[in-house]
């Protein structure tokens, strides 16, 4: 999914994207997914329709687009018109509250990754991950007070002192090992040194296995099969 960076600053652009009917939008009650139920579940997209059910303080975030079609994430948490106007109604059944569909359900998001095909297990991962950032910082951690949300959900701003606040992300290296001659066992401890040191700016290869402890006996060949930022989560 391409994240439409240049696309998201522009508001009228998200305006227009969000009273398109063709966009489609995925809900989270309390960081949980909406997804189909029965065998082979999916992620369950809605339209835009979602946005007259759910309450005004629901902000929909920008993930990015998909053949040119705008997916967003909506956390409707709390935020659905009839519970906001009912003491009476419990919010512990969104589904009928929001009117979405009766073969849907809110799912455990660990839970539904593993069953939802890949490629809608790393939006999923994208998705919740940006919603719980919002979740955590209404409030600016400068001066305290309120923040609100801009360029499509990708950063905060603070309505006080105007402070920029950025989702965190944390570089993460995975390794395999491919060749089995010579190999030198590390423990476990030696590892995750290696690892915490691999992902602090501007440290070399020999910087992080001096400081590791561990010595690599003549040269050796790194291949960068992938470099992905993960948004912080829990």
């Amino acid at each position: 999914m391409d994240r439409a960076d240049a696309e998201r600053r522009d508001a009228q652009w998200i305006t227009e994207r969000l009273a398109n009917p063709d966009s489609r939008i995925l809900p989270f009650w309390r960081l949980n997914p909406l997804a189909t139920t029965g065998e082979n579940p999916r992620l369950a997209w809605q339209d835009n329709k979602i946005l007259h059910s759910a309450a005004a303080k629901a902000e929909p975030v920008l993930l990015g687009l998909n053949n040119d079609i705008a997916h967003f994430a909506l956390d409707v948490t709390s935020s659905s018109k009839s519970d906001a106007n009912s003491e009476e109604i419990s919010e512990e059944n969104p589904i009928e509250l929001l009117g979405l569909p009766d073969n849907t359900l809110f799912q455990d998001a660990r839970g539904i990754a593993t069953e939802v095909s890949g490629e809608e297990s790393g939006t999923l991962a994208h998705a919740r991950a940006v919603v719980g950032w919002h979740q955590r910082n209404g409030f600016c951690s400068n001066c305290g007070a309120t923040t609100y949300s801009t360029k499509g959900g990708k950063e905060r701003i603070c309505n006080s002192c105007e402070a920029h606040h950025f989702p965190r992300t944390d570089p993460v290296a995975i390794m395999a090992v491919t060749e089995m001659s010579d190999v030198r066992w590390v423990s476990r401890e030696e590892v995750l040194v290696a690892l915490d040191i691999a992902t602090k700016p501007n440290y070399s290869l020999t910087d992080e296995t001096e400081e590791a402890g561990v010595r690599v006996p003549g040269p050796i060949a790194i291949a960068h099969h992938i470099i992905k930022a993960w948004a912080n989560d829990e």
